[in-house]
């Protein structure tokens, strides 16, 4: 089964549109497109497993000839490991720190994952990250 192949089909013929998830895949993306907390799960499965998106997409794409191993390895090793910018959000919502999220995260690492999840990642942000609702903010464009 090719998914990617069924999404052109329903975008051609639904005219469904794909979004932007903040997961280290750049730009728009076909799968799992419904929750704002996409990227967090995503920075989740990385830290638990050592991968996460962006080799499950490779490998698929891979597979299906649209992309060879080499390619792959560098999209991944490029984009995968991204720690999101609603980790803050998210934080803020469970009212713990980063330092707590790391820790809690830490206790269900599957090896071969790696062994220390204090790393420098690169950051990034949702496309309507601007307007989530946070309590302890002014109205945003009107919105809260």
């Amino acid at each position: 089964m090719d998914v990617r192949k069924h999404v052109e089909i329903i975008k051609r013929e639904l005219g469904w549109q794909e979004d932007e998830l903040e997961s280290g895949f750049p730009g728009p993306t076909y799968e799992k497109i419904e929750c704002m907390f996409e990227g967090l799960r995503d920075y989740v499965k990385y830290l638990k497993r050592g991968f996460a998106r962006i080799t499950h997409l490779t490998t698929l794409d891979i597979r299906h000839g649209r992309m060879t191993r080499e390619d792959a390895m560098e999209f991944i090793k490029k984009y995968e490991g991204t720690k999101p910018r609603s980790l803050e959000v998210f934080l803020e919502y469970v009212g713990i720190t980063e330092e707590e999220f790391n820790e809690i995260v830490a206790k269900h690492l599957i090896p071969p994952a790696h062994t220390s999840i204090q790393r420098h990642f690169r950051w990034e942000k949702a496309v309507d990250q601007d307007m989530w609702f946070r309590e302890n903010k002014k109205m945003i464009k009107g919105r809260i």
